[in-house]
């Protein structure tokens, strides 16, 4: 990534030179990992990662482990305020067509034995579909 086009300010923010001894440092807000070999994997958004008691939470970890459930067509996962927990993970649910909707606890089974305890959603909502933006982003707008 050079730049954001047309963004002078925002580049400004974003990016840093000659800083810390590296030439370029990025500060998007994306969050990567790194392999052996220097890689980099994206993770998240930083604004995407929220707080459940102390730990925190990746909603797309979470989606990601999901979908891997084969009843699963779709998911998209949201922190819900919890007056004990601070947030907790909510994952809205589309199920292939083949399957019924008493699926909840093979779902929350499945991500107990992926996931460590906070990253288990909380509760589960099944939709027909999910709400999604022009681009055919899924959108978390109206589902709280």
């Amino acid at each position: 990534m050079l730049e954001y086009w047309n963004m002078p300010e925002a580049n400004a923010m974003a990016f840093l030179h000659n800083a810390f001894g590296h030439p370029r440092l990025f500060r998007t807000g994306d969050l990567f990992k790194r392999d052996a070999q220097g890689y980099l994997y994206y993770v998240a958004r930083k604004d995407d990662v929220f707080s459940r008691n102390i730990w925190k939470v990746n909603p797309r970890e979470i989606e990601q482990c999901l979908a891997s459930h084969p009843a699963v067509a779709e998911v998209l996962v949201v922190p819900v305020a919890d007056e004990s927990a601070g947030h907790v993970p909510k994952a809205y649910v589309v199920l292939e067509t083949d399957h019924i909707q008493t699926i909840e606890q093979s779902l929350r089974d499945h991500c107990i034995a992926q996931l460590d305890w906070h990253m288990v959603p909380a509760y589960y909502v099944f939709l027909e579909a999910l709400p999604k933006t022009d681009s055919g982003k899924f959108s978390a707008r109206g589902l709280i």
